[in-house]
């Protein structure tokens, strides 16, 4: 009888230790850092590069991420973040510009690199309801849209079945989601884009042509300004 007890004894032991080993072999280390590393928009002839630069600290070192590039009206700013990634697509708050793979580079960060070409842009806006040409201002004939334009930039996991989907992405899609967060980053660019049309202000136009004019945050006037 003793014999017997021990033997299961020793069997549930192996069984646990067996159990234990499993669990320790998936367990991943937590991510601590998940960030933009760097932003870049330049102008060439009728487009903007935009060139972005993702890094991650902790998790496991994976060799790509899928990421997507969007579009959204100012004014929806509160609202989209508010919202997971997700639903803002699924809700229409945002336009998807582009989607790619961004592939690890040798100092450990991802890189995303897309041209916004200039026409193209202004008819999805219009498309999508982003900017009406209901809404519209007349400067000295220096038109532009009312609606105040944001990009943003969102990182799936690579377990999310939904948008995790481009080819080039790695087969081992495990990462420990310790917080169940919906994306790795789901960011605003600093960067604010405005429509402009009519006659030449800084760049001549040709008729029915478009300027997508880039500004960051500007300063409220001094008190010495309004003081004279």
């Amino acid at each position: 009888m003793l014999k017997k007890s021990l033997s299961l004894i020793f069997f549930s032991c192996l069984l646990l230790a067996l159990n234990m080993e499993s669990v320790l072999g998936q367990h991943c280390p937590p991510i601590v850092e998940s960030y933009l590393s760097g932003i870049s928009m330049k102008r060439g002839k009728g487009k903007i590069t935009i060139a972005l630069e993702y890094a991650k600290t902790g998790g496991q070192a994976k060799t790509s991420y899928q990421a997507y590039l969007m579009a959204y009206k100012a004014s929806d700013e509160k609202k989209l973040f508010e919202s997971t990634p997700q639903e803002a697509i699924a809700n229409g708050l945002v336009s998807v510009l582009n989607t790619q793979v961004m592939k690890r580079n040798d100092a450990g960060q991802y890189s995303f690199e897309w041209n916004l070409e200039q026409e193209e842009f202004v008819k999805t806006m219009l498309k999508d309801g982003r900017v009406d040409a209901s809404r519209t201002s007349d400067v000295g004939g220096w038109k532009s849209f009312d609606d105040k334009l944001r990009l943003a930039i969102f990182v799936p996991f690579l377990e999310d079945e939904k948008f995790s989907v481009a080819d080039g992405l790695p087969v081992d899609r495990h990462e420990c989601n310790y917080l169940n967060e919906a994306g790795l980053l789901f960011e605003q660019l600093p960067q604010t884009l405005s429509i402009h049309f009519g006659v030449v202000q800084t760049v001549r136009l040709a008729e029915c042509e478009h300027h997508v004019e880039i500004n960051g945050r500007r300063p409220a006037k001094s008190k010495s300004e309004d003081a004279r």
